[in-house]
């Protein structure tokens, strides 16, 4: 009884370890098993729920921003996957009603619009453009210059070499003259570039400027003329100062020749007068000299003082008409000479005259 009693107790504390042994066990599966729960249900729910969720969250804030870029599709075939599909679909409705309403704005639009591809070929052009230009639907994917010739297709295909304002900066301004019903015409040409879906293209801005541009050349007309009229005037006036220049030095030598013709015309009108002045006091001093002789030889010195003192007056008559001689030909300018008064000779001469200067 005692050896049963012992393997039975023995058995009891077994059964206890292996009981608790077990539950250790037990405790150790459910936790890993949570653990492994977790782990799986995180993995689960990140790639296949919160990650597209997130996904169809940023798309969906970026069509309601009006960002049409493609939104990324989300596989499934649960709500999260139906959602994208949906999204997506919404999506193209909005990019059909966006090129929609601007084909529609282009088209009732009345300027002259076109839109082209980047190599310049033509991709949409709206009635006012065609009725400006005459293009009919087989023109409609030709290269913009194409419907020019001569300069202004040079200019026009300029406008998309990799070189041109229009590559590098994203806008382009040029004038193209055209002869429309045998009439010139002036187009202004517009290009700027704008981004539409993955590509950049260009919208094409045409004005017809041949009002204007008449005007500004029939302006630069007249300013030539005028500026040419000027320049004549001008050439005219320089000619007529030469002219005058020259006639104011022929009238200035005319004038010192005539001054010099005049001087010396008065100089031969003195030289006559005095000739004549001088004349008569020297035959008057020949006469008294003879009296004075025939006294002498008569011996009547009693007479001799009155001749003397006449021909100390001749002598001094005809010093004065030297003396003012003298200073008239000293003189640099002509100065009118005025025969004021003239003397006759006193006493027994009769018809002797003098002049005073």
């Amino acid at each position: 009884m005692l050896a049963t009693s012992e393997a039975l107790n023995k058995l009891n504390d077994n059964t206890r370890q292996l009981m608790a042994t077990g539950k250790i066990v037990i405790i150790l599966i459910v936790v890993a098993s949570l653990l492994l729960s977790i782990i799986v249900m995180k993995i689960l729910i990140d790639r296949r729920l919160i990650a597209r969720l997130n996904k169809l969250s940023d798309d969906l804030a970026h069509v309601a921003k009006g960002h049409l870029t493609e939104p990324v599709l989300i596989e499934g075939q649960d709500e999260i996957g139906l959602l994208s599909r949906r999204l997506r679909r919404f999506w193209r409705q909005m990019k059909e009603v966006e090129a929609t309403n601007a084909l529609n704005l282009i088209n009732n639009t009345d300027a002259s619009l076109i839109t082209c591809h980047h190599d310049g070929r033509m991709e949409t052009v709206n009635p006012s453009a065609a009725t400006l230009l005459g293009i009919g639907h087989e023109q409609s994917n030709k290269p913009l210059w194409l419907l020019f010739s001569g300069e202004a297709n040079t200019t026009l295909r300029a406008q998309f070499s990799p070189t041109s304002p229009l590559y590098l900066f994203g806008q382009s301004e040029s004038i193209v003259s055209m002869v429309k019903q045998g009439k010139p015409h002036f187009l202004q040409f517009n290009i700027r570039e704008y981004p539409h879906k993955d590509e950049h293209k260009y919208i094409v801005t045409i004005t017809d400027i041949t009002r204007q541009e008449l005007s500004r050349l029939e302006l630069k007309h007249l300013v030539a003329l005028k500026t040419q009229d000027l320049q004549e005037k001008n050439q005219q006036l320089n000619e007529e100062i030469v002219r005058r220049e020259q006639a104011q030095k022929h009238l200035i030598q005319t004038q010192e020749e005539l001054v010099q013709a005049a001087k010396m015309a008065v100089v031969g009108q003195a030289m006559t007068s005095l000739a004549h002045e001088l004349n008569q006091p020297l035959s008057a001093i020949n006469t008294y000299l003879y009296s004075v002789k025939l006294t002498l030889q008569m011996e009547k010195y009693d007479q001799l003082p009155d001749p003397i003192e006449r021909i100390e007056k001749l002598c001094a008559r005809m010093n004065r008409i030297i003396t003012a001689l003298r200073n008239f030909s000293k003189n640099p300018h002509l100065k009118s000479v005025m025969f004021q008064r003239r003397y006759r000779a006193g006493g027994k001469c009769h018809g002797i005259s003098g002049i005073a200067l």
